[in-house]
């Protein structure tokens, strides 16, 4: 095996570094192509496909409008649905009776 001195290590790092150097013509950084051009298109877009998962037809899913919130919408944030009142009582009050009455045995 051949003993490098240090001038013979430099003069190779040096031939490597030029070489590197000019080679690289690209931009340091070039743009992302999957990002997006509206970050919210691609929410709603996400939104409308999670609830067609989950078996929800298309014409029930309604987003709210951006430009005219008092348009009606069917998706809605948390705080607002539990905003427009509390579940109907009829429904609790069917779930509560199913384990309230016992049959005979």
């Amino acid at each position: 095996m051949a003993q490098l001195d240090q001038t013979t290590l430099n003069q190779i790092v040096a031939a490597v570094l030029q070489a590197l150097g000019n080679t690289s013509t690209a931009s340091p950084k070039a743009p992302a192509v999957s990002q997006p051009a509206n970050s919210l298109e691609a929410k709603d877009k996400a939104l409308v496909n999670g609830f067609r998962r989950r078996g929800i037809p298309l014409d029930q899913i309604v987003l709210m409008d951006r430009n005219d919130r008092s348009k009606p919408h069917t998706i809605k944030p948390f705080k607002q649905w539990m905003a427009e009142g509390p579940w109907s009582a009829k429904a609790s009050t069917a779930f509560a009776g199913c384990f309230t009455s016992r049959k005979p045995m």
